[in-house]
């Protein structure tokens, strides 16, 4: 609280349920969730084809997003709801598909980026949110800026030198994480700016305070971290299970960065030495085909099934029919899908170049490149179905202590020491 007032946060990112493409909408929502639980009010905007904002004061709003958009036809704002059923409005108006994602990264052309999402033209770029920013900016109210990722820091730092409100940028991943390497200078430039002009930083794991430090040269100091964690929504439930076989799943993007390559070369190796088992691949990306034709390459016919973008019914039902979690990511700031596969009462194996092996121990563990050590893992946990399940039953227990309710403290306390020393 600020004295009477409740505090209030304008909230920046390019995803948000209910469409969502990985980790980075259900980390807002969470967020948002916690915040509004105590008392702290939030104003999200989201790359949109009009200036929009949702003034959010109660809990079920998180959910609801009242929504006022801009028409620039009347010069006046107007309730979402009122131009368009919800239902509509989330499926035309915020770009959170896979493929355009992919587009806002690699910096396509204006016209390409129009041909691919004509309700959007390049509503994902920093430079198109800056400009949706510099329009919401003198219609709302808000005392800290929290942006979320490179593609919002630009429109953050507009909105700090129009009001002087501290700036706070979240690091949820970096261009090195996300491509395995080098990666887009561009794209580091935006990060790197966002990075040394705010005023606090957020980091999602030590992992990332280290990448943030080290590639950026940001002092320890600036940089606090506050570990993700997983809503479980009232909503799942148990589903029957498909196959008599136990189930090993891969979810997330099919990526250099989420190592689905790794995931499908510890299936084929589990499958010489195990065969009566079933593997999931769950997700899209620019790797899926070449998985595919790989997998029909080793012969792995029925054995696997790659099942392409799930929505989050999709996703509980696949989590309900599976057995065991690999993600073998080369490089991830944190990685939620563990969390959320612990919680669902999985066993894990994760790799140790993974952020969120900082906050839980119930999981196994190896380096991203030891599918050898991978592989005995999984064949070992499958001859021994009673270790699945007492590591299944650890896990989630360990899962459920992992609260937003905490890491939103910790946020309210980094809003108030910057607040304090404004």
């Amino acid at each position: 609280m600020k004295g009477n007032n409740p505090l209030k946060v304008l909230f920046l990112t390019w995803e948000f349920p209910p469409l969502i493409t990985g980790g980075l909408g259900m980390a807002c929502y969470g967020m948002v969730r916690a915040l509004l639980e105590q008392g702290v009010e939030i104003v999200l905007v989201l790359p949109a084809e009009k200036p929009c904002f949702f003034e959010m004061k109660r809990l079920e709003d998180a959910n609801l997003l009242p929504g006022s958009v801009y028409e620039e036809d009347s010069g006046q704002w107007h309730s979402a709801k009122s131009i368009v059923g919800m239902e509509e409005w989330h499926s035309t108006k915020f770009v959170l598909d896979m493929e355009a994602r992919s587009g806002a990264e690699t910096l396509l052309d204006a016209n390409e980026w129009h041909r691919k999402n004509p309700y959007q033209s390049n509503a994902l770029s920093p430079s198109r949110y800056r400009a949706l920013i510099e329009v919401v900016i003198p219609h709302v109210d808000f005392d800290i800026i929290h942006a979320h990722d490179w593609l919002t820091f630009e429109a953050g730092l507009c909105a700090k030198e129009v009001t002087g409100r501290p700036l706070v940028c979240h690091v949820h991943s970096t261009e090195y994480d996300r491509a395995c390497g080098q990666g887009n200078e561009r794209i580091h430039q935006f990060e790197r700016i966002g990075l040394e002009l705010a005023d606090r930083i957020i980091a999602v794991s030590r992992f990332t305070a280290s990448a943030v430090h080290d590639y950026y040269g940001i002092h320890p100091n600036m940089i606090w971290v506050i570990h993700n964690a997983y809503f479980l929504e009232e909503s799942e439930s148990s589903i029957e299970r498909l196959f008599d076989e136990p189930v090993v799943l891969f979810m997330g993007r099919m990526t250099c960065q989420k190592g689905p390559d790794i995931f499908l070369e510890v299936a084929r190796r589990v499958l010489s030495r195990f065969p009566g088992v079933r593997f999931i691949m769950a997700g899209k990306g620019d790797m899926l085909h070449n998985l595919i034709h790989r997998s029909a390459y080793y012969g792995m016919k029925n054995r696997i099934i790659f099942t392409g973008f799930l929505n989050r019914a999709e996703v509980d039902t696949v989590l309900s029919i599976s057995d065991i979690l690999i993600a073998p990511s080369v490089s991830d700031p944190f990685n939620i899908t563990v969390l959320e596969a612990m919680r669902r009462g999985l066993a894990v194996l994760v790799s140790s170049q993974s952020g969120v092996t900082e906050v839980v121990r119930h999981v196994l563990t190896a380096n991203h490149w030891e599918a050898d050590v991978m592989s005995h893992q999984i064949v070992s946990l499958l001859k021994n179905p009673a270790r699945i399940k007492r590591l299944s039953a650890q896990g989630k227990a360990e899962a459920e202590q992992i609260s937003w309710y905490d890491a939103a403290l910790k946020l309210k306390e980094v809003y108030g020491e910057l607040l304090c020393s404004t």
